[in-house]
């Protein structure tokens, strides 16, 4: 009797199917990849050495591996890959100049890294923009509030939090920077999340949610002043 109910449990309840598992991968590499946006300006943090945001990127691109050249196809109309074909071409040039591969290598992997692989990933998980930016606007909101806190009362807390730093806080010379690298990497951010935040709360029609935006505002703009 056991053994006919375990039967009859299975057969009501059918594996998942191959778009089924394709869309909650999907799912889980635009929440990675959202996740990414938000850490991006923690430049501070780099756990053996690799920011905090490219593990999130790698994952989602791992997550996206067995559907990307499907969507790729998909959204090819677009030119991204056109023009990240012509850039990592461009930056061959230095080997051709003369200046040898041992000079290229680098930038040719940092091009490779944001045209070949970042861009493709960006574009295909741009369907909801307004969402992937409220995930960028909010992790420059946090990094905001932590150079307001060590501004006014604890300077400590950027070291902290900081894993592997690759500049030292120059909270000292009242140039503060959160966990960017540089104080001129916060200011620019936050000036890019004040023009987004803006953006929404001009557009947004929920009472409570306008709040939230202008208090993200008020943050940003606070320690964009706080960088110098």
């Amino acid at each position: 009797m056991a053994e006919l109910a375990g039967n009859t449990r299975s057969r009501s309840m059918p594996a998942p199917s191959g778009v089924e598992r394709g869309n909650l991968l999907f799912f889980l590499s635009a929440f990675m990849f959202r996740v990414g946006l938000a850490l991006v300006t923690f430049e501070q943090d780099r756990p053996f050495g690799i920011m905090l945001s490219d593990y999130c990127f790698f994952l989602s691109l791992l997550l996206l591996a067995p559907s990307l050249k499907s969507r790729l196809l998909k959204a090819k109309g677009s030119g991204i890959l056109l023009a990240g074909a012509l850039v990592l071409s461009g930056a061959l040039l230095p080997i051709l100049s003369g200046s040898g591969l041992s000079d290229a290598i680098d930038p040719l992997t940092k091009l490779f890294i944001l045209y070949g692989l970042f861009a493709p990933l960006a574009l295909i998980h741009s369907k909801n923009i307004r969402k992937n930016m409220l995930f960028l606007i909010v992790g420059i909101f946090v990094n905001c509030a932590i150079t307001i806190v060590q501004a006014w009362a604890l300077p400590g807390i950027v070291d902290a939090l900081s894993i592997n730093p690759q500049t030292l806080d120059q909270s000292e010379f009242l140039r503060f920077q959160g966990l960017t690298e540089f104080p001129v990497t916060l200011g620019l951010s936050a000036a890019l999340a004040v023009l987004i935040g803006a953006v929404l709360l001009f557009s947004e029609r929920r009472r409570s949610m306008r709040w939230v935006l202008a208090l993200l505002v008020l943050i940003c703009t606070a320690a964009a002043l706080l960088s110098g």
